[in-house]
């Protein structure tokens, strides 16, 4: 996978976008590349259009947090010509992750009294392999991260967890939805001051490259993300088509925004109540936060898989196989969702879950 060009994926292209604009003293979160290509701004670099054709969203803001942005910096050292020297770059720097990934999945095993060869679990696993290895997704960088904050956080180590938790979100937002959970297992009153303390250094690194064009930049594109894609949800789904019965439109709009705001209470409630190991209830708080997105892209569950050998559970295995089924909407036209295949994934994926509870 390494030397090859991510073949499912087009999203390296907007990566390499990014950090080329460092490069060029232009700050790629105050510009959508389209504004960019109109203005006139960019060097004669022949790269550049070939990154503006191939992205996808050329019309919308970025959204990688700081972290990310330094890979991307790193990736485009010399301006380069063409895109194969920075995705090279950027999969080597994927392996180190996963090897990291790998380490810190045994001390995990072992800590939880698992059979070390479990790991095999997630180090074999065919998802985790083409998602990050070949197809760049920047999970495989946020997870050693996660990793490293849930093992200190369960060893007692709370400030090298709430650094490995502060770099997971530097690189990725989304492992922002543990810090509930990781706040409950560390203690009420200690674990505000740790809360406290990761908003600081996430919240103050963002400060660092935030202007308000860049503000309003990254709060356009978040509310494009919740009101206008949808992707192999669940259910979102099944609003949906009640919108389209009784209202007769897509109504992503307004159940969009409302979900997320029901995934996040029940994120909460679920944190209050849960009194499941801390790899395990990371998985459930994941699975709340997917099941009421509009949008669930196979490499979004990379952490799930991870943890599922050390949480004990199945279903994240099984899903990392029955997601493979949305890239059968890909044809040479476009992408149509076969919704039948998505009920076929969703209704398996539920009795796993079911099976799951009744057999811990």
């Amino acid at each position: 996978m390494i030397p090859g060009l991510p073949g499912l994926s087009d999203d390296f292209y907007r990566f390499i976008w990014d950090g080329m604009l460092w490069h060029e003293g232009i700050h790629p979160f105050a510009y959508t590349p389209s504004e960019l290509i109109a203005s006139g701004y960019l060097s004669d670099n022949p790269i550049w259009a070939t990154l503006f054709h191939s992205m996808n969203s050329p019309e919308y803001h970025t959204v990688y947090p700081p972290v990310a942005q330094g890979l991307f910096y790193l990736a485009t050292l010399g301006q380069p010509e063409n895109i194969y020297q920075p995705v090279l770059i950027m999969k080597v720097f994927m392996v180190i992750a996963a090897a990291a990934s790998l380490l810190l999945l045994t001390r995990l095993l072992s800590k939880y009294k698992k059979p070390l060869t479990l790991v095999a679990w997630y180090a074999l696993n065919p998802l985790a392999i083409l998602e990050l290895s070949g197809n760049l997704h920047l999970e495989g960088l946020a997870l050693p991260f996660l990793l490293w904050a849930i093992y200190n956080i369960g060893s007692k180590k709370f400030i090298s967890g709430f650094s490995g938790i502060s770099f997971a979100i530097l690189v990725k937002l989304n492992p922002a939805i543990a810090l509930p959970i990781l706040w409950k297992s560390i203690g009420w009153k200690r674990g505000l001051v740790y809360v406290i303390g990761v908003t600081v250094v996430s919240g103050g690194t963002l400060i660092l490259i935030i202007t308000p064009d860049v503000l309003s930049g990254m709060a356009s594109s978040l509310d494009l993300y919740f009101r206008h894609f949808e992707f192999n949800a669940s259910l979102y789904y099944l609003l949906r088509e009640a919108g389209y019965l009784f209202k007769g439109y897509n109504i992503i709009a307004g159940a969009g925004p409302a979900l997320a705001l029901v995934g996040g209470l029940s994120i909460l409630a679920y944190s209050l109540i849960s009194k499941a190991s801390l790899p395990r209830a990371v998985i459930f708080i994941y699975m709340i936060f997917w099941a009421t997105a509009t949008t669930v892209h196979p490499w979004y569950i990379i952490p799930m898989v991870a943890l599922a050998p050390v949480a004990g559970l199945r279903f994240p295995l099984v899903w990392s196989l029955l997601i493979f089924f949305t890239y059968a909407g890909y044809t040479v036209e476009g992408y149509e969702e076969i919704l039948i295949l998505t009920f076929l994934e969703y209704g398996t994926l539920t009795a796993v879950i079911w099976y799951d509870l009744k057999n811990p």
